[in-house]
């Protein structure tokens, strides 16, 4: 969550002085530092088996082995068409 100007002038409205409107900023910034880190290291995990799954397969016999890239088939180009 960001601080706005409308969120600050609330809070002076209670009677927080300076510092304890400083406090309070702080806390909520450092909040939402947290909850950010938090996403960023969910969204590495994720990504990474993601892409563990596709590089990665395992045969019948259980040993996990890289996959080679599949080779496309390569087709002569089709005569035009005449009517």
């Amino acid at each position: 969550m960001r601080v706005n100007a409308d969120m600050v002038r609330r809070l002076a409205a209670l009677g927080l002085s300076a510092d304890q409107l400083a406090g309070v900023v702080s806390v909520i910034e450092e909040e939402a530092e947290t909850r950010l880190a938090a996403k960023r290291e969910g969204n590495r995990v994720r990504q990474a088996k993601s892409r563990a799954s596709r590089s990665v397969t395992r045969d019948s016999d259980g040993v996990t082995r890289d996959t080679p890239s599949p080779q496309k088939e390569s087709f002569p180009p089709s005569p035009p068409f005449k009517e």
